[in-house]
């Protein structure tokens, strides 16, 4: 755990990339427009934490809720195309349930906002399961998985967050991950889609799908990688037509960790479905 030195960095300058971290790992990232990689952050099972040797500061944001931290990594079994017996979380005892909820409220998501993706536990792979049209994704629950996400039974090219089709007249936002393309779906009350494209690539399936949609908006994360995929999409959504524009979070956050009034100003989009000025 770093010691806090002299005056303590605000929370919203590195939390993120705490949080982006599996349990018992750091990392050192940038702090500012410093010209070299100064800050420390760390993900641990009592709380997130960083300190910067440039500025010689720190700070410290304590977990209310914890994951699935204690499993040994030994025991975790590699996903395979079979996840095993799922079980509804509401039908998980408390002990089973709390840990997912960390998880989620870590990720600035709640069941509510995935409900209608049916998620379930997988207790053979310790993995959130949510099942889409798409198919059936997992999301590592331990912190002990090299792939974050995994696609059960057959490859997945992108998942919808929500249950609208590409082709009724609502403008699309591409997201990265599937957190953020269902926050997007559910608090604009439907009138964008969130769409993950599961990763930063521009698949042909997807962009296909695109082709229906009267508008795209290009929801990226808030980093160097997703301004990056922003710019490549936008070539990309141009050469073929389709009118598209970059709406990408403040620097350092991800979609799903604004609040629904961020969200909807980001898109132009009012609670209910109505266009803001």
């Amino acid at each position: 755990m770093f010691e806090l030195k002299r005056k303590s960095i605000p929370r919203s300058e590195w939390i993120v990339e705490a949080q982006r971290l599996p349990v018992g790992q750091s990392r050192r990232v940038y702090h500012g427009s410093e010209s070299r990689a100064n800050m420390v952050v760390r993900n641990t099972v009592e709380g997130w934490s960083c300190h910067c040797f440039e500025c010689n500061a720190g700070g410290f944001q304590a977990k209310e809720l914890v994951r699935f931290s204690s499993i040994p990594s030994a025991q975790v079994v590699p996903p395979s195309s079979d996840p095993g017996t799922l079980i509804p979380i509401y039908d998980l005892s408390s002990s089973e349930l709390k840990p997912i909820l960390g998880h989620l409220q870590s990720k600035g998501v709640s069941p509510t906002i995935l409900m209608w993706a049916n998620p379930c536990l997988s207790r053979k792979d310790k993995r959130l399961v949510f099942h889409t049209e798409e198919g059936m994704v997992g999301r590592d629950l331990t912190g002990t998985h090299p792939a974050k996400w995994h696609t059960y039974r057959m490859r997945m090219h992108f998942m919808r967050g929500g249950v609208y089709p590409f082709s009724d007249g609502r403008p699309v936002a591409v997201t990265e991950d599937f957190y953020s393309a269902s926050k997007i779906t559910y608090y604009t009350d439907g009138a964008v889609l969130g769409v993950a494209c599961l990763g930063t690539l521009a698949s042909k399936t997807l962009t296909a799908c695109l082709l229906n949609c009267p508008e795209v908006y290009l929801c990226f994360d808030g980093d160097e990688y997703g301004k990056r995929a922003a710019i490549k999409y936008e070539r990309l959504l141009n050469l073929l037509g389709i009118q598209n524009s970059q709406r990408l979070p403040p620097a350092g956050f991800d979609p799903k960790d604004l609040s629904p009034e961020q969200i909807c100003n980001l898109l132009g989009v009012m609670k209910h479905g109505t266009k803001s000025c």
